[in-house]
């Protein structure tokens, strides 16, 4: 009886061994292509390794950008450059024959799915990004083991800044690309001179863009090579709501400046007038000190030296006129040198060409008449009217020449070209 038990244990062992069937991943079974081409590929397939066959072999990425937008923001220095980045490279681990798969040629396949080679932007502007991440997107995979990965990525560089030229001001940026897992024998980016497609590039309100073609970068390592791709981004700022603003104030409150000194120094309107522009400006200082980015930037705005350097002068005519008013009020006999000096300069053939009369010939006349004191002080009060006028003529002249050349030296300048965006 124990005899028949075992054998019919020994049966049963046998026919359900028989009847256990574990197939492989890579065999086809009766399902759809797509799932039998899916487990055709990926039965073997780790994500993590890079798809060579020798550890010499390199693999080479192409690279294509496809750019949406550039956002620059001149208080931190940092460009957000907005772009589809398309990467095109072999998989050699992931090929198949479409005879086998009912002409299958194309797959969809995720990011997540297989290895996907790093591209990160060096020059970082933001260190709290990731800039080495790759969002998780669709990619198309050939029969040939040629995958076609589209990215939406924002790329955060610092830029070096110059705010000297303001509101003219130009900034160029440079993106340097590369992996930053491997060295140039294990990845090289690669592209060709179609590499940028900027007809989906939109242009900002503040800013306006122009991006160069790729070019080759490397960095040098004890016992390697990085390959890097570099990008050029020219940034120039939209430069109308700074010049009908700032620049054109600077025109007209110098202009007054000069304006004042054609009242006559007695008046009241010149003094208001003085004292308006002097507040004119502080105001304008103000609100440029405010407005100004501040930061990372290595030359000071032209156009904030033009509005202090005319603050001084405002004050010197507001100075200059108060004491105008001083000498004006003098009946103490005019000194030698003060005579000869006005003489000279109302007979020279300046004073000459711009017609201007000299009163010191009285002086001579009636400088050995001591007996009528009152004639004496209205001929001294005439000299010091006559050293008044030609004081007035000396800083009208000395301040327009000193506007003209700050005009020339620190108002900021556009550029002789016009930027338009690079078209491939």
């Amino acid at each position: 009886m124990l005899k028949i038990i075992i054998f019919v244990i020994l049966i049963i062992i046998k026919n359900s061994n028989e009847n256990y069937y574990e197939p492989t991943c890579n065999e086809v079974e009766s399902k759809s292509v797509d799932l039998q081409l899916r487990r055709h590929l990926f039965c073997d397939y780790d994500p993590t390794i890079r798809p060579i066959l020798s550890a010499r072999s390199t693999v080479n990425v192409n690279v294509h950008f496809i750019p949406k937008s550039v956002d620059f923001d001149d208080i931190s220095s940092n460009m957000d450059f907005h772009t589809w980045l398309i990467l095109e490279w072999d998989d050699i681990h992931l090929h198949w024959n479409p005879d086998d798969f009912a002409g299958t040629g194309f797959h969809h396949v995720r990011s997540d799915e297989i290895w996907m080679p790093d591209f990160t932007v060096f020059n970082s502007g933001d260190f709290s990004i990731d800039q080495s991440y790759i969002p998780v997107t669709d990619c198309i995979l050939s029969a040939t083991g040629s995958i076609q990965c589209a990215i939406a990525r924002v790329f955060t560089a610092h830029c070096p800044t110059d705010f000297s030229d303001w509101p003219y001001d130009i900034h160029n940026c440079t993106l340097h690309f590369g992996s930053w897992l491997f060295y140039g024998d294990d990845i090289i980016y690669q592209f060709d001179e179609n590499a940028i497609w900027m007809h989906e590039f939109v242009q900002s309100n503040e800013w306006n863009v122009k991006i160069s073609k790729l070019t080759k970068a490397s960095e040098t390592y004890t016992t390697s090579v990085d390959s890097m791709v570099s990008l050029s981004v020219e940034i120039q700022r939209r430069s109308t709501k700074g010049v009908l603003i700032y620049v054109t104030s600077a025109i007209v409150l110098s202009i007054l400046t000069s304006l004042a000194l054609c009242f006559d120094f007695k008046s009241t309107e010149r003094l208001t007038l003085i004292s308006t522009n002097f507040i004119c400006h502080i105001f304008c200082i103000f609100d440029l000190h405010w407005y100004l980015p501040s930061k990372n930037s290595t030359g000071s705005p032209k156009i904030l030296i033009f509005y202090e350097a005319s603050l001084i002068i405002t004050a010197f005519t507001f100075i200059f006129t108060s004491f105008m008013r001083k000498i004006n009020a003098l009946t103490a006999p005019t000194p030698q040198w003060i005579v000869s000096t006005v003489s000279f300069m109302y007979n020279c053939p300046i004073g000459q060409y711009l017609k201007i009369k000299s009163l010191c010939k009285k002086e001579a006349n009636t400088s050995n008449d001591t007996d009528n004191q009152t004639e004496q002080s209205e001929n001294n009060n005439i000299l010091w009217i006559e050293c008044v006028n030609l004081l007035e003529l000396l800083a009208f002249v000395s301040v327009m020449m000193t506007y003209v050349i700050f005009l020339g030296l620190l108002t900021p300048a556009t550029q002789h070209s016009i930027i338009e965006h690079y078209v491939s």
